[in-house]
């Protein structure tokens, strides 16, 4: 068979989304793919591939919604459908999708596939607004032959809030390439570089500072710990909108100088190397890929049961799962884990042995190139057996 061209359209995006991509356009076998990548300019340098036989082709599509700029990048995109004969279109992110979607509906494409990384309307606020992310997102897959979720709980959240047929989305969960994650450099320096003593016990999350993380959740859980256990210290790693609200939030509970506010890290190996819990507090997700980082590096996750967590972490097994907005069961489940070292190292084994057997990149890669030559077969080989029938 031919190398296949696929074309991966996607908004600017950072942490888990982004983390995907990556893994996605630089683990693809390139003897079988020719990976072609639609987007922003400063965001496609940003990702700094390492398969070099991927093409770059600005594409200005902006996060919000941008009339004017929108339309354009449909045009963009309509040009760029009909000069290239793309094999498959692959969209992430619920704007890439929309306006590739509209796009390629415009062209005739039937090859298009559209990956949902998270619930978008959480974040959207007002209740009008919510509404139109939901109606989106049920607009744009009437252009797609597949959805893919990168969980079952997600899949679920298409199916019962979106109406999106259960049959029209596959799950393909999120992996990570776990030969990056070994514990590196002396822990007690990389303590010290970080302004916390030798001695304190370390809790952490690595999180984009927005409102379906609920952070302040967290915050107040951990506040609540530390009137227990002095010596705890809390990383928060990351960046978002919500930070200086954070800020201040750990100023007014008295608890600022035992935050460390790191801000975004590329070195996340080294930070989880250092705790000795993962917390992660979230109201909805994915399948987030800080929770399987945390697990291969055998640390003790406590995180609420949201989404695809529950379908990582086995409550007792390979974590600690609480219910969303439960400051106190947040707390409970830290102070458990941190009180109780066997049962630390239990979680973290157990954890490490679930990301090896069902979390791992190549995992992903094999099942996203099933499909892709799935959708091949459909699209280009049916065509051409009905031709034959019909001329003979």
């Amino acid at each position: 068979m031919k190398k296949m061209h696929v074309l991966f359209i996607t908004r600017p995006a950072g942490g888990g989304m982004k983390e995907h991509i990556i893994s996605l356009i630089n683990g693809l076998d390139p003897q079988k793919f020719a990976i072609y990548v639609a987007g922003e300019r400063d965001f496609i340098q940003n990702m700094n591939p390492v398969n070099k036989h991927i093409t770059s082709i600005p594409v200005e599509i902006k996060g919000d919604c941008s009339p004017k700029s929108d339309v354009e990048c449909i045009y963009s995109l309509i040009k760029l459908l009909f000069k290239n004969p793309f094999d498959v279109v692959h969209c992430h992110g619920l704007k890439a999708a929309l306006l590739g979607g509209i796009a390629a509906g415009l062209t005739g494409y039937k090859n298009c596939i559209y990956t949902v990384h998270n619930d978008v309307s959480f974040d959207a606020g007002q209740r009008i607004k919510k509404k139109g992310y939901e109606t989106a997102e049920r607009f744009s897959s009437y252009f797609f032959r597949y959805i893919i979720a990168v969980s079952e709980g997600l899949k679920r959240e298409l199916t019962s809030k979106r109406g999106i047929p259960e049959e029209k989305i596959k799950v393909i969960p999120n992996g990570i390439d776990v030969k990056r994650y070994k514990t590196s450099g002396n822990v007690n320096r990389i303590k010290e570089q970080m302004g916390i003593p030798k001695n304190s016990r370390v809790i952490g999350t690595i999180a984009r500072f927005a409102p379906q993380k609920d952070l302040s959740t967290l915050l107040r859980a951990v506040s609540r710990l530390i009137s227990l256990v002095p010596d705890v210290r809390f990383i928060m790693v990351g960046d978002g909108p919500l930070r200086p609200q954070l800020e201040k939030e750990a100023e007014n509970l008295n608890i600022r100088d035992k935050v460390i506010f790191t801000g975004y890290r590329h070195d996340i190996p080294k930070i989880l190397g250092i705790m000795d819990v993962f917390a992660l507090s979230s109201r909805t997700e994915g399948m987030p890929i800080t929770v399987l980082e945390a697990m291969v590096m055998e640390k003790a996750v406590v995180a609420t049961g949201v989404g695809g967590i529950p379908e990582v972490v086995k409550h007792g097994v390979s974590g600690i799962l609480v219910n969303p907005g439960d400051e106190a069961a947040l707390a409970g489940g830290l102070l458990r884990v941190l009180n109780d070292k066997e049962l630390a190292q239990a979680l973290g084994s157990a954890g490490k042995k679930t990301i090896l057997e069902r979390y791992t990149v190549e995992k992903m890669l094999e099942s996203t190139e099933r499909l892709y030559l799935e959708i091949y077969k459909e699209t280009k080989e049916k065509p051409q057996q009905k031709k034959k029938q019909d001329g003979g």
